[in-house]
């Protein structure tokens, strides 16, 4: 899965004797690998009040099994 976003900004500050312009621009990539036992079919990305929330099901049928072992 390979997320990216790219931001744009402008701000601009008037003054009596001045104008003062900013502009800032930055972009990103983020790739994360899935497992195969995921339902690819039923993922679900929410974007608000600048949060990503992304939803990544498994497969009933293979998702892992874990076995908690204990150390004596």
């Amino acid at each position: 899965m390979t997320i990216s976003a790219e931001k744009k900004d402008n701000k601009e500050d008037k003054g009596r004797n001045y104008i003062k312009r900013e502009r800032y621009y930055g972009k990103f990539e983020r790739s994360i690998r899935l497992p195969d036992y995921i339902d690819y079919e039923k993922i679900k990305a929410k974007f608000k009040d600048g949060v990503l929330k992304i939803e990544i099901p498994k497969l009933p049928e293979k998702a892992k099994k874990f076995k908690q072992i204990n150390i004596d």
